[in-house]
């Protein structure tokens, strides 16, 4: 299993939606033996939809220990979500925001391009905030067309989501236009690298077990693109060494071939990791076999077959 999916609508009452944020910064925690944590950590905003992706290491007594990279995924919503997304930010979960159909979604992702364009600037603080409270009013009029008070704590709330997500070399929201090329079929690419760079610029990643578990990731979600800018380019070899058993993995799982040319390229020594027993288990064992004789045997092993 390579990730959880938990989605929620409209679920306003405070107590759910403290529950489901704690469910939710739980997964990040190790899993592993039973410890105790502090619970009195201040939760206040409701739910949106929230990617789970799971990339578990085992220690020697057979134990998960390792934490579960955790993303927010916002697709229109309500006044709610901007206190979740809010909420999110400030534990340094990235979020993604897709843009282009109006709602909360809609007025992240003004005011975050509004702040790519012009943060700090006189037009910025006069108009964005002005906006806002425009926007406010015409998307949630039930809500905040007749409460400047709400109105105005939204439009902050809106604001602090923004500077979160701007702050130092943190890349902690991606916004997704999906009136652009974007595809719901490109979603699995987009979570998988706001999670890995929102890693590497904040400097998560500390081994190479680490690194090891984000390739699982990028394996199981088939993203060879990412292997290259997300590992390849950003570690060298000494900081990343190709495993074997993920290089078994690409030979043998169907969609991969594009790994295998990869950690060929990338240094890999085929002749070393090959022996009589596992060219056979390979040979009998994958699925494209056309592919597994010009790779194996006619590249690596010079023999015609």
């Amino acid at each position: 299993m390579t990730h959880f999916l938990l989605m929620s609508e409209e679920m306003t009452p405070a107590a759910i939606a403290n529950f489901v944020l704690k469910l939710e910064t739980r997964f990040k925690r190790p899993i592993g033996p039973e410890r105790n944590y502090s619970a009195t950590e201040d939760f206040c905003c409701c739910p949106t939809d929230v990617i789970y992706l799971t990339s578990d290491t085992v220690d020697s007594g057979g134990e998960s220990t390792s934490s579960k990279p955790l993303i927010g995924l916002l697709i229109q919503g309500g006044p709610e979500d901007i206190d979740h997304v809010l909420a999110l930010l400030r534990k340094n979960v990235p979020v993604i925001v897709v843009g282009g159909q109006g709602k909360a979604a809609g007025l992240l992702a003004f005011a975050y391009r509004a702040a790519q364009e012009t943060y700090g600037t006189d037009s910025y603080e006069q108009y964005v905030k002005t906006e806002l409270l425009n926007r406010l009013s015409e998307t949630f009029p039930d809500q905040f067309r007749d409460n400047s008070l709400s109105r105005n704590q939204y439009r902050d709330k809106i604001l602090q989501c923004v500077t979160y997500a701007t702050q130092g070399d943190s890349a902690l929201l991606t916004l997704v236009e999906k009136n652009t090329n974007f595809e719901l079929k490109d979603l699995s690419k987009v979570i998988l690298t706001a999670v890995l760079t929102c890693e590497f610029t904040t400097g998560i990643i500390r081994d190479q077990e680490e690194l090891q578990s984000n390739m699982q990731l990028i394996i199981d979600w088939i993203q060879p693109e990412l292997a290259v800018t997300e590992i390849f380019e950003k570690y060298s070899i000494d900081k990343f060494e190709i495993d074997e058993d993920q290089f078994e993995q690409v030979l043998l799982r169907p969609g991969r071939e594009k790994f295998v040319e990869l950690f060929l390229d990338r240094g890999f020594l085929l002749h070393k990791y090959l022996n009589h027993r596992r060219l056979e288990m390979l040979f009998e064992r994958c699925v494209d076999k056309d592919f597994f004789v010009s790779i194996c045997v006619e590249r690596v092993l010079g023999e015609k077959v």
